[in-house]
């Protein structure tokens, strides 16, 4: 067992439902030593209330932050501690969320919790799905289908389609798969796993043309399409760390969501001063509201990279909106060195 956290007693709960342990003598904080910051302020902070008032729900806000920051067995074995001290849906979304950090290490124990939780809450589909994608891996079809169709009668969707079409694929029955898959297709044309069994199916019923043009809409794009499971959204949101911050302020910045995706960049620089990306993005966010700040962000993006063409166009603009044609004339000149075809810089040094 990981020696940062300790929860025999807690575990011994969770094996043994007669037996009622000391649990606050179970959950200790793990070693913090070389984590960012900010992730061990959040662990101290979520651990701290748990110390002052031990519940189902504070245990699992501790097990949440764990989960975060990648410490899956401690995290694991505190939504066990919380499920048994939770009550009704409470202890449903535990047991899911143990399941869930318990899938990469131990899929078929996580599989257990999984059914706890389904047991719990038989209509929900992001236990049933994830449950029916680690019954896929572990080749249990059947138990794995039955998911599917559990989801596919009360929340229809290309996710739980495209799991039928894949096990019907699995078995030799394409004819049968593509039916699924088709339907997949129609409730969510850009899911790109969906293209891509589609592609393995057309092959296998001889059909090359159009296997060929499915592989290509799958090349077309590039992401993912992961199930919504409001539990895995939930925990990637608990996540303090400079690169998961990053990562956030940029979806947030694409959102329209300013505030927010400043918030998470001064969230990255609190740990690495000088990022360049964070502070790139701060200056664009900031560049009309706030040009001065915009102009400090760039200065210490160009102090680390003296020829980074954008940040040089970008500190000349708004010098240009802040009248300071001197300035920007030098950033323009140095601009034209790095890229000497910047049209808009030889435009502007002609005026």
């Amino acid at each position: 067992m990981n020696p940062r956290f300790i929860v025999w007693a807690v575990l011994a709960s969770a094996l043994c439902p007669g037996c009622q342990p000391d649990i606050s003598t179970a959950i200790l904080l793990p070693d913090l030593s070389g984590l960012e910051a900010p992730v061990a302020r959040k662990l101290r902070t979520t651990h701290a209330i748990l110390a002052r008032d031990l519940s189902g729900q504070t245990i699992g806000a501790f097990a949440r932050a764990l989960h975060a920051h990648a410490m899956l067995s401690e995290a694991e074995q505190a939504y066990l501690a919380a499920a048994r001290l939770a009550q009704g849906p409470d202890a449903y979304e535990y047991l899911h969320l143990a399941g869930l950090a318990a899938s990469e290490s131990n899929p078929t124990r996580a599989i257990g919790y999984l059914s706890r939780a389904a047991n719990l809450r038989p209509n929900s589909a992001a236990t049933q799905m994830l449950r029916g994608r680690m019954l896929e891996s572990l080749t249990r079809l059947s138990e794995a289908e039955s998911c599917f169709q559990a989801v596919v009668q009360y929340q229809p969707s290309s996710h739980a389609f495209l799991g039928l079409g894949r096990i019907k694929l699995a078995r030799g029955d394409a004819k049968a798969a593509l039916q699924d898959l088709n339907e997949a297709q129609r409730l969510q044309p850009g899911h790109r796993e969906v293209h891509e069994a589609r592609a393995r199916c057309l092959n296998q019923l001889g059909n090359t043309q159009a296997s060929r043009a499915a592989a290509r809409r799958a090349g077309d794009l590039a992401q993912p399409t992961p199930f919504p499971d409001p539990f895995q959204i939930q925990i990637a949101s608990e996540n303090v760390s400079s690169e998961a911050r990053l990562h956030r302020g940029a979806a947030l910045a694409q959102a329209g969501q300013t505030a927010a995706a400043i918030e998470n960049f001064e969230g990255v620089l609190e740990v690495r001063r000088d990022h360049i990306e964070a502070l790139d993005y701060l200056a664009l966010l900031v560049q009309k509201t706030e040009p001065q700040r915009a102009i400090g962000y760039l200065n210490r993006i160009l102090a680390r990279k003296p020829a980074y063409p954008r940040a040089l166009e970008l500190r000349a603009r708004v010098k240009l909106s802040l009248q300071d044609r001197a300035g920007a004339e030098r950033d323009l000149q140095n601009l034209l060195r790095v890229v000497p075809d910047h049209a808009w810089a030889r435009k502007q040094l002609r005026r």
